[in-house]
């Protein structure tokens, strides 16, 4: 488990399945590399861009809102988000998406 404080969260992190997967716990705004990652636990009301070239074709993200708070997410290569040039992810929504190249569908 791992402690955090901030603005929209205080507490331990909390112990779910999908730190089965290579996961990174999101607890600021500003730009991720996924490379390597499977999933992004986003903790707090952040806006994160994606970096494409972290991408693979076909890499599949589990993208999940764990703050209690919503979070925005766009693509640094001006892609789309299921469709939307920005994302917003609600608390509690799970985002299964998977890169095209260009786009998470």
């Amino acid at each position: 488990m791992t402690e955090y404080v901030g603005p929209n969260y205080v507490g331990t992190l909390p112990n779910v399945p999908f730190y089965l997967l290579p996961t990174a716990n999101i607890l600021r705004s500003g730009p991720i590399n996924p490379a390597n990652l499977s999933c992004l636990n986003i903790i707090g009301g952040f806006a994160l861009t994606i970096k494409s070239s972290g991408l693979m074709n076909t890499q599949t993200l589990l993208i999940v809102a764990t703050g209690g708070v919503a979070a925005t997410l766009k693509l640094d290569n001006g892609g789309t988000i299921s469709g939307q040039s920005i994302y917003t992810l609600k608390p509690g929504t799970i985002l299964l998406v998977q890169f095209d190249g260009t786009n998470l569908n």
